[in-house]
């Protein structure tokens, strides 16, 4: 995605975390247990939905849901029932989102009683849309959240600029068309589900402000941040505070 965004200034780039993959991506980008599951869905929705360029957003993502565990009399495509066992298939990504974890079916289907296209994975329920509408940290409000910044801030207005990659730190900056020298917006994010990661805030860091949409993380002091597990910040010019109220 980088790549093609800073090789193709005039265009608008399209960013997509699943689509019907074999395995969500709370499942295939690093192995994580049930406690790191969520923060790395938040932690994967702040990174892409505060990039410029369109959004795909691919059912379950929303959720945090992880790929089903499916058996072979479950499967429907072709694909998947000519390699099983040795590929696990694209069904996985494909299962019915569960409404209501008390209803029949997780209320996917009006009738109860009778069998969905593809089963709905058990370990799903938990996850389901009703019990997050409740949970004011779940990755389902996060979703909420930062798709309300992503409409009063639209980072289709600003230059992407690759800050600082390495094996565990992502930094990028929105910066504005007129004054590509002058970050506008900083983002920050420690890509390690174990270690935290400490980080200086960047040039002149008393004029940027930590945004509501940061999470896990720690002031160290004026120049530097202490990214937890998982954790993320944004920062914003000052001068522009207001622009992105939400």
């Amino acid at each position: 995605f980088f790549q093609a965004e800073d090789g193709i200034r005039d265009h608008c780039v399209t960013g997509v975390q699943t689509c019907a993959l074999p395995i969500c991506h709370a499942s295939r980008l690093m192995p994580l247990n049930d406690q790191q599951r969520p923060d790395f869905a938040k932690l994967c929705a702040a990174l892409f939905l505060g990039l410029p360029g369109s959004y795909c957003l691919y059912q379950g993502e929303e959720l945090g849901l992880p790929s089903a565990e499916l058996q072979r009399a479950d499967l429907r495509d072709p694909f998947d029932i000519a390699l099983w066992p040795h590929d696990r298939g694209r069904d996985r990504a494909r299962t019915p989102i569960p409404w209501d974890r008390d209803q029949g079916n997780g209320g996917f289907t009006i009738d109860s009683g009778k069998a969905s296209y593809l089963p709905l994975d058990p370990n799903h329920l938990p996850l389901s849309v009703a019990t997050q509408n409740q949970d004011s940290h779940s990755v389902l409000a996060f979703y909420r959240q930062m798709l309300a910044w992503r409409k009063c801030t639209q980072p289709s207005t600003y230059q992407l600029c690759i800050d600082e990659v390495t094996e565990t730190l992502l930094a990028y900056s929105l910066r504005s068309q007129a004054k590509p020298s002058e970050p506008i917006w900083m983002c920050k994010f420690n890509l390690s589900p174990d270690q935290p990661l400490v980080c200086q805030v960047g040039p002149n860091p008393e004029h940027f402000q930590i945004d509501h949409i940061s999470r896990s993380y720690n002031q160290v002091d004026s120049d530097y941040l202490e990214l937890l597990p998982l954790g993320f910040v944004f920062l914003q010019r000052q001068c522009e505070i207001g622009r992105a109220h939400v």
